[in-house]
């Protein structure tokens, strides 16, 4: 009796298991409907989508990049996730420079002019955590994690401040410099249907070790400088090994801070297959930073148009025209114009000129 219950319990368990991953992944699917939903009512309210960094709702003319212009998109949208208080508190905290509260503040309070500030960084928002995530608390002081980034498209850089003032990049996402490109729903060309506006990046698993595993880990091409000339090293990205072998730098940074706006924080770029490395080419140089989830075989994206789409680790994200791609770099990668990097590359467009979208993934 006793081997025909153990027989009994071990062929319901992978069926339990999965049941439980199915609703975790509808539950993950629903954030994304609610930040998509987000992205539309801000745009409504005030006629531009959130900004990467350097978000008009809080960056000035005096503003410089290791303060209020380092606050990323989920700052933005926080009145419409219904956490106007968070919001507010974080407003306020960001026009006083001197009280040293940003997105990178560890402590729980600060104390300044004879009054303790609550951090408004602490602590975890749900909707932006994905259930199947493995990391559940703050790990970088009190700061809440994050497991879902905005489209950046398929260029790669470390952050919006590095290479601002050009007019060929970091405008072929939906998310750049608020202060350059005001994203809004009647620039994304090539229809919200066919443009990813979010997708997952599991969160790097503690501090102060490295990163071994795929699952937020970070790889290092050994040759070129792939920050300002990313796109002749993609090929040598793409062959790195995964798992114990893949060459890793002791960093801790995948989203563990969930309104900064490094991009190895809360951004992503659709040029590595999801569930791909990331790239880096120093420990504070992240480049390639690849969708990644704990769900079996792919990632969720979350549409312009709302929809939310399970897409497989092996779409097609290869390399078109490589010749003539190894001599590009950002500064003349265009705002427009087809993805170099297939279907995943152009759903990572808004005015690339594909019709690709989820009916093609």
């Amino acid at each position: 009796m006793i081997a025909i219950i153990g027989i009994l319990i071990a062929l319901l368990l992978p069926a339990v298991q999965a049941a439980r991953e199915a609703a975790r992944r509808m539950q993950c699917a629903n954030n994304l409907k609610q930040l998509g939903l987000a992205c539309h009512t801000m745009n409504d309210a005030k006629k531009y989508l959130p900004s990467a960094c350097r978000s008009p709702d809080f960056a000035t003319n005096v503003d410089n990049w290791g303060k209020r212009g380092r606050i990323g998109w989920a700052a933005s949208i926080l009145p419409y996730v219904e956490q106007t208080a968070r919001y507010d508190s974080l407003v306020e905290a960001s026009k006083i420079d001197a009280l040293g509260i940003y997105p990178y503040t560890t402590a729980r309070t600060v104390d300044y002019d004879g009054r303790t500030y609550d951090n408004p960084y602490a602590d975890n928002i749900n909707c932006l955590v994905c259930p199947s995530e493995q990391v559940k608390a703050p790990i970088n002081g009190v700061i809440g994690v994050i497991s879902y980034r905005i489209n950046t498209g398929d260029e790669s850089f470390n952050n919006m401040e590095s290479l601002g003032n050009r007019e060929g990049c970091l405008r072929r996402g939906i998310a750049g410099r608020g202060d350059e490109f005001k994203g809004e729903l009647s620039t994304i060309v090539d229809g919200t249907s066919n443009t990813a506006f979010f997708s997952e990046a599991a969160i790097t698993p503690g501090l102060g070790s490295p990163i071994k595993s795929v699952k937020g880990g970070v790889g290092a091409v050994s040759s070129g400088d792939i920050y300002r000339s990313p796109l002749s090293r993609i090929e040598e990205a793409r062959a790195l090994k995964v798992g114990s072998e893949l060459s890793a730098y002791n960093n801790s940074r995948h989203g563990s801070r969930w309104a900064d706006a490094y991009m190895i924080y809360t951004g992503m770029t659709f040029i590595m297959p999801p569930n791909g490395v990331s790239v880096s080419q120093t420990q504070d140089e992240h480049v390639l930073c690849t969708a990644s989830s704990y769900h079996t075989g792919g990632v969720q994206v979350g549409f312009g148009d709302g929809s939310v789409h399970f897409v497989s680790d092996t779409v097609n994200c290869m390399v078109n025209n490589y010749n003539d791609l190894v001599t590009q770099n950002v500064d003349s990668f265009g705002n427009s114009g087809k993805s170099y990097f297939g279907v995943w590359g152009a759903i990572g467009t808004r005015n690339g000129g594909e019709s690709t979208g989820a009916g093609s993934l």
